[in-house]
Protein backbone atom coordinates (compact mmCIF):
# COMPACT_ATOMS: atom_id res chain seq x y z
CA UNK A 1 0.00 0.00 0.00
CA UNK A 2 1.26 3.47 -0.88
CA UNK A 3 0.59 5.86 1.96
CA UNK A 4 -0.52 9.41 1.20
CA UNK A 5 0.82 12.51 2.91
CA UNK A 6 -2.41 12.71 4.93
CA UNK A 7 -1.92 9.09 6.03
CA UNK A 8 1.64 9.83 7.22
CA UNK A 9 0.39 12.96 9.03
CA UNK A 10 -2.28 10.86 10.76
CA UNK A 11 0.33 8.29 11.83
CA UNK A 12 2.41 11.08 13.37
CA UNK A 13 -0.62 12.49 15.21
CA UNK A 14 -1.48 8.99 16.48
CA UNK A 15 2.05 8.54 17.87
CA UNK A 16 1.84 11.91 19.62
CA UNK A 17 -1.57 10.98 21.06
CA UNK A 18 -0.15 7.64 22.25
CA UNK A 19 2.66 9.38 24.17
CA UNK A 20 0.14 11.64 25.95
CA UNK A 21 -2.52 9.02 26.82
CA UNK A 22 -0.90 6.12 28.67
CA UNK A 23 -3.91 5.68 30.97
CA UNK A 24 -6.44 5.29 28.14
CA UNK A 25 -4.13 2.91 26.27
CA UNK A 26 -3.70 0.77 29.38
CA UNK A 27 -7.51 0.58 29.84
CA UNK A 28 -7.87 -0.57 26.24
CA UNK A 29 -5.14 -3.20 26.68
CA UNK A 30 -6.89 -4.48 29.82
CA UNK A 31 -10.14 -4.78 27.84
CA UNK A 32 -8.32 -6.76 25.15
CA UNK A 33 -6.79 -9.10 27.74
CA UNK A 34 -10.34 -10.08 28.80
CA UNK A 35 -11.07 -11.44 25.36
CA UNK A 36 -11.14 -15.15 24.72
CA UNK A 37 -12.39 -17.44 21.99
CA UNK A 38 -15.42 -16.01 20.25
CA UNK A 39 -14.79 -12.41 21.25
CA UNK A 40 -13.54 -9.46 19.23
CA UNK A 41 -13.51 -5.67 19.46
CA UNK A 42 -16.16 -3.21 18.36
CA UNK A 43 -14.60 0.09 17.25
CA UNK A 44 -17.09 2.95 17.15
CA UNK A 45 -15.79 6.12 15.49
CA UNK A 46 -16.98 9.72 15.37
CA UNK A 47 -15.03 11.89 12.94
CA UNK A 48 -15.24 15.60 13.76
CA UNK A 49 -14.72 18.07 10.89
CA UNK A 50 -14.68 21.82 10.45
CA UNK A 51 -17.65 22.88 8.35
CA UNK A 52 -15.45 24.25 5.55
CA UNK A 53 -13.70 20.88 5.26
CA UNK A 54 -16.88 19.00 4.44
CA UNK A 55 -19.39 21.54 3.07
CA UNK A 56 -18.97 23.49 -0.19
CA UNK A 57 -18.76 27.27 0.08
CA UNK A 58 -18.77 27.84 -3.67
CA UNK A 59 -20.52 26.34 -6.67
CA UNK A 60 -18.66 24.56 -9.48
CA UNK A 61 -19.78 24.87 -13.09
CA UNK A 62 -17.35 22.11 -14.03
CA UNK A 63 -18.83 19.48 -11.68
CA UNK A 64 -22.27 20.98 -11.15
CA UNK A 65 -21.71 21.06 -7.38
CA UNK A 66 -23.78 23.61 -5.48
CA UNK A 67 -23.12 25.71 -2.39
CA UNK A 68 -23.92 23.76 0.77
CA UNK A 69 -23.39 20.31 -0.77
CA UNK A 70 -21.07 17.87 1.00
CA UNK A 71 -17.52 17.83 -0.29
CA UNK A 72 -15.74 14.63 -1.27
CA UNK A 73 -14.63 13.03 2.01
CA UNK A 74 -13.22 9.53 1.84
CA UNK A 75 -13.99 8.36 5.36
CA UNK A 76 -13.30 4.73 4.44
CA UNK A 77 -9.60 5.51 3.97
CA UNK A 78 -9.65 7.20 7.36
CA UNK A 79 -11.10 4.04 8.93
CA UNK A 80 -8.23 1.93 7.57
CA UNK A 81 -5.66 4.45 8.82
CA UNK A 82 -7.35 4.51 12.24
CA UNK A 83 -7.43 0.70 12.47
CA UNK A 84 -3.75 0.51 11.51
CA UNK A 85 -2.81 3.10 14.14
CA UNK A 86 -4.95 1.46 16.84
CA UNK A 87 -3.48 -1.96 16.11
CA UNK A 88 0.03 -0.56 16.40
CA UNK A 89 -0.72 1.38 19.59
CA UNK A 90 -2.41 -1.60 21.24
CA UNK A 91 0.08 -4.17 19.96
CA UNK A 92 -2.55 -6.36 18.27
CA UNK A 93 -3.53 -7.41 14.76
CA UNK A 94 -6.37 -5.37 13.25
CA UNK A 95 -8.26 -8.62 12.56
CA UNK A 96 -9.66 -8.18 16.10
CA UNK A 97 -11.60 -5.08 14.97
CA UNK A 98 -14.77 -6.88 14.02
CA UNK A 99 -17.65 -4.41 14.23
CA UNK A 100 -18.34 -0.74 14.76
CA UNK A 101 -20.21 2.31 13.61
CA UNK A 102 -18.86 5.40 11.89
CA UNK A 103 -20.36 8.87 12.15
CA UNK A 104 -19.31 12.24 10.75
CA UNK A 105 -20.08 15.40 12.69
CA UNK A 106 -19.46 19.11 12.28
CA UNK A 107 -17.45 20.90 14.97
CA UNK A 108 -19.40 23.72 16.61
CA UNK A 109 -16.36 25.98 16.95
CA UNK A 110 -13.41 26.57 14.63
CA UNK A 111 -11.01 26.64 17.62
CA UNK A 112 -11.49 22.90 18.17
CA UNK A 113 -9.20 20.72 16.05
CA UNK A 114 -10.55 18.11 13.66
CA UNK A 115 -10.29 14.74 15.34
CA UNK A 116 -11.79 11.30 15.80
CA UNK A 117 -13.40 9.95 18.98
CA UNK A 118 -13.01 6.19 19.40
CA UNK A 119 -14.92 3.87 21.72
CA UNK A 120 -13.79 0.26 22.10
CA UNK A 121 -16.03 -2.48 23.47
CA UNK A 122 -16.19 -6.25 23.32
CA UNK A 123 -18.44 -8.03 20.86
CA UNK A 124 -19.50 -11.67 21.17
CA UNK A 125 -18.95 -13.26 17.78
CA UNK A 126 -20.77 -16.42 18.86
CA UNK A 127 -24.06 -14.67 19.72
CA UNK A 128 -27.04 -15.17 17.43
Amino acid sequence: MIKSRDYHDFETEARIWMMKNDEQIEKARQLIQKTGPGWALKVDRVYWFHRDTVVRKTASKKTGARIGEPKQNDTFNRIKALHDALAQILGIDDKWFWAGETHKKILKHIAFPECVDVTLSLVDMMAD
